[in-house]
């Protein structure tokens, strides 16, 4: 508390956020009022809720799920769809690749046919689920929330993504080896 109080201007500034913490008044006990806050924005955190609830128990079944392998656990998984058979990505930073992310009711987000990629500027669920992928190969990643886009974004808060990816070729020079 009193490392709290030296943030005060002056001596008198203190004694009064002390006298105030140690007797409150009547008026002090009510809850403040939120800035910023608004009927829209908890409604909107009950819905983050939900869907984070939602994505929860779906990575609980995915996790005893013998057809995927377990990235990292309740967080990432994949499933190869189409085997690949030359080089594999391994911590080459640019990528060519085909990719549709959808959300978990089958709704198309975003997709792209045949681009380049940087993988640090994608989610770190999406980096780090095409590790090991051969060029050619089919996959299709399931991403928790907190290895995708969480609370903090224009899609809906706190979902899942879904994301088919094919691997076309991968820039060996942005590997840093």
């Amino acid at each position: 508390l009193q490392g709290a109080a030296n943030y005060c201007a002056d001596k008198e500034a203190q004694s009064a956020f002390l006298e105030a913490f140690h007797k409150p008044s009547a008026t002090s006990r009510e809850a403040p009022m939120m800035v910023g806050a608004s009927k829209a924005m908890f409604e909107g955190l009950k819905k983050a809720l939900r869907n984070l609830a939602a994505a929860n128990a779906e990575f609980e079944t995915l996790s005893k799920d013998p057809s995927v392998q377990e990235m990292v656990p309740k967080q990432l998984y994949f499933k190869t769809t189409l085997v690949g058979s030359e080089k594999a990505l391994k911590g080459a930073e640019r990528v060519r690749m085909s990719y549709v992310i959808e959300d978990p009711h089958g709704n198309i987000l975003f997709a792209n046919h045949d681009s380049w990629l940087n993988l640090s500027q994608t989610v770190s669920g999406f980096a780090h689920g095409v590790q090991g992928m051969n060029v050619g190969e089919k996959r299709t990643l399931f991403i928790h929330p907190a290895l995708a886009y969480g609370a903090l974004t224009t899609l809906p808060p706190c979902i899942e993504l879904i994301v088919k990816v094919h691997l076309l070729d991968i820039d060996e020079l942005s590997s840093g080896k």
